[in-house]
């Protein structure tokens, strides 16, 4: 039977070291890979307000347009009544 016996200190401490050098490593890319994520997120939220005040803005002229054509008193009259809900 082989005798087995444990690396020196140095061998360890290489190892070790490159084992911290690894990780700091992947540390670094996954803050990089959270930076763009956060970039793009925000990219879209902000994208995606706008679109969403256009559309409030386009459902506020529908609105009035039922509101000022008597040709749509009752959808109208429906809009007030989902209101009042």
């Amino acid at each position: 039977m082989a005798s087995r016996k444990s690396p020196s200190a140095p061998a360890w401490q290489a190892i070790l070291e490159k084992i911290e050098s690894q990780n700091r490593l992947t540390i670094e890319a996954v803050q990089v890979n959270r930076a763009i994520t956060d970039q793009r997120i925000q990219s879209l939220e902000d994208r995606l307000g706008g679109r969403l005040g256009n559309v409030e803005m386009a459902r506020q002229h529908c609105r009035r347009a039922l509101e000022l054509n008597p040709r749509y008193a009752r959808a109208s009259a429906l809009l007030r009544e989902l209101d009042a809900q």
